[in-house]
């Protein structure tokens, strides 16, 4: 008794018991160990887990203190089922006020852009965009 009990993701549980190593020089023992075969687990802030993909994480979030935290550290996670929260706040979800502004212009700007889809077709973003490579075009030559 007393061994770590280890429940694996393929839903094997296996009871970890020391493993012995020895070094050996013909009969002669030079080291021996004798060790659970685990590896240490590690904690990280959510600041360093940015760009990260997990397959799954224990998170706290009961000190989260500026806004996105909360998103950042929730979207690392592929799987709802690899969440696993142990501590939240009524901060963690805060938006900055800059991306609320954002995600506002962008709606406006999409709204826009299916009116002028149904209205004048799918052809007017072509010609649009031409017009817009000629502007940048026109600007090469002033610099």
């Amino acid at each position: 008794g007393g061994w770590p009990i280890v429940e694996f993701e393929n839903g094997n549980t296996v009871t970890m018991k020391p493993s012995d190593w020895q070094m050996m020089d013909g009969e002669t023992v030079l080291a021996a160990v004798s060790q659970v075969p685990l590896r240490c687990a590690w904690a990280i802030t959510i600041h360093k887990s940015q760009g990260m993909t997990l397959d799954s994480a224990v998170m706290d979030l009961k000190r989260t203190f500026a806004p996105g935290m909360g998103y950042v550290a929730l979207s690392r996670v592929e799987r709802l089922n690899g969440l696993y929260l142990t501590g939240v706040n009524e901060r963690m979800f805060l938006v900055s006020d800059d991306a609320i502004r954002l995600d506002g212009e962008l709606r406006a700007k999409s709204a826009e852009a299916v009116r002028q889809l149904a209205h004048d077709g799918a052809e007017s973003f072509v010609q649009r965009q031409r017009a817009h490579e000629e502007d940048e075009f026109m600007q090469d030559e002033l610099f």
